[in-house]
């Protein structure tokens, strides 16, 4: 690409191409411009550039950085062409007022929906938070972004689901009502799911999300003894057999990983997520109410660091080979120290 199709209006003023001037058009604008080039277009070593007020002020000193970085005069143009048009489009949507019309349809909207569902909207009523319920009446706060060109295109909507949601919209007729009909009718895909996590969170110790969070699948369980269970079920059918890994020292987890593999053909998905664990691993799950938290730490027994650094969930791996002591330790931090026994 050449310098006349970026900016037909900036001028070649001698047959070298050491002097430039005249005007570049960005975002229906026209800025003026004058460059010098004393070694020529492909080599912009002293070069000088010099801008209008406007443009001045709007790149702030930042086109002389750029101009000592470009490798030749065209480099230089395109990159300038992008950063103001960066910056127009940033001053823009600062600076952009909706209409009056855009203000009434919302308040008309938020009308017809219900005053009483409203949790938060700002000040530019352009981020609109609203309560929703699915069939067991639990309650999902819904996140609406209204964009300055709404109702042609639809808002954002965040909320917690384990897929991507994108309303469906026809431009100028649809509203908030419809997205919030959308979203609601998404909640029977994954009530079941949803119903599996109420019970882990409410029967079991949940160490992984901390939070209940329904846009997640998977969850990390404390099987007592500083081990642990990960596992990820699937989104629309729940009750079916999850992916595992079991965590924690070899001396821990071995027996009762042995013992799920044994029986997980005994897996029932008529019966609850927490009842087939328990089964197939031949174990009781210990809960928030009648386990201390002490007998859940995963901590290293010598740096008593939980993460490692080493990625995801990295709970110790080795038993202290003293009765006595019991601790679990990590082999990566075992390896650097002298594990002294515990004197009685």
């Amino acid at each position: 690409m050449n310098i006349a199709e970026i900016f037909p209006q900036l001028l070649q003023l001698d047959p070298e191409g050491h002097r430039w001037r005249g005007f570049v058009s960005i975002q229906g604008k026209d800025f003026l411009l004058a460059i010098e080039l004393p070694n020529g277009p492909q080599n912009l070593k002293d070069a000088e550039l010099s801008c209008g007020e406007e443009l001045s002020t709007l790149l702030k000193g930042m086109e002389d950085k750029r101009l000592n970085q470009s490798k030749n005069l065209t480099s230089f143009l395109m990159e300038l062409k992008d950063l103001v048009q960066g910056l127009l489009i940033s001053e823009e949507e600062k600076t952009f007022k909706p209409p009056a019309e855009f203000y009434s349809r919302l308040m008309m909207e938020m009308d017809t929906i219900g005053w009483n569902r409203l949790v938060h909207i700002d000040k530019t009523l352009t981020n609109i938070q609203l309560n929703t319920y699915d069939s067991r009446n639990r309650n999902h706060i819904v996140q609406l972004t209204i964009p300055k060109n709404y109702p042609s295109y639809p808002p954002q909507v965040t909320f917690d689901l384990p897929k991507e949601f994108l309303p469906k919209w026809t431009p100028n007729t649809s509203g908030l009502k419809d997205v919030l009909k959308q979203v609601e009718e998404q909640y029977s895909h994954y009530e079941e799911l949803w119903d599996s996590l109420d019970d882990l969170y409410e029967n079991t110790w949940v160490l992984e999300p901390k939070q209940k969070n329904y846009s997640k699948s998977r969850c990390r369980i404390a099987l007592g003894n500083h081990s642990s269970i990960e596992m990820e079920m699937d989104t629309i059918r729940p009750k079916n057999i999850p992916e595992v890994q079991f965590m924690g020292a070899d001396q821990r987890i071995a027996p009762i990983r042995d013992h799920f593999n044994r029986n997980v053909h005994l897996w029932d998905n008529r019966e609850k997520v927490r009842k087939n664990l328990e089964k197939t691993m031949g174990m009781h799950l210990p809960s928030r109410k009648d386990t201390k938290e002490e007998d859940m730490s995963e901590e290293c027994g010598i740096c008593y660091t939980y993460d490692l650094g080493t990625g995801r969930y990295n709970t110790p791996d080795r038993v202290c080979d003293n009765d006595k002591c019991g601790k679990e330790l990590s082999v990566r931090v075992a390896e650097v120290h002298t594990i002294e026994p515990t004197v009685v």
